[in-house]
């Protein structure tokens, strides 16, 4: 992920103007189908569910919820488990990339941009994202 067969590292940005464009615009459309996506399922919430009958309650989405949990129980668990294993991936995967680009870009510390000479990877990203919070 951070290096080619030959051993070289990844661009870490510039690129031509199309190219920012290109990315530019799918980071816009990618945002817009999250947020519509967002909006969506809420709606679908608010309009299948009888809002006045959860009137005063905190944790409307968990009380909801209770009937599937009891009829598919394991189904339910087993999607939970795999949505938080892909964020877990996400931010294993491209932190240390974030750190290296911008410690490349003198935007973080400069030894997150040092590549291990056998590995090929910016080991001092890896170790700062690892002891990062979040």
């Amino acid at each position: 992920m951070f290096g080619y067969a030959d051993g070289t590292p990844p661009p870490t940005g510039g690129g031509s103007a199309p190219a920012r464009a290109h990315a530019a615009a799918a980071l816009a459309a990618g945002t817009a189908i999250v947020a519509a996506l967002y909006l969506g399922l809420n709606m679908v919430f608010i309009f299948a569910t009888r809002l006045r009958k959860h009137e005063g309650r905190h944790r409307i989405g968990a009380f909801r919820l209770e009937p599937v949990r009891d009829q598919n129980r394991g189904t339910f668990s087993a999607l939970m488990a795999l949505s938080i294993i892909s964020t877990v991936n996400a931010m294993v995967t491209i932190g240390p990339r974030v750190y290296y680009a911008m410690a490349k870009n003198k935007a973080f510390f400069r030894a997150a941009a040092s590549v291990d000479a056998r590995w090929h990877t910016p080991v001092n990203a890896f170790s700062a994202r690892a002891c990062a919070p979040c």
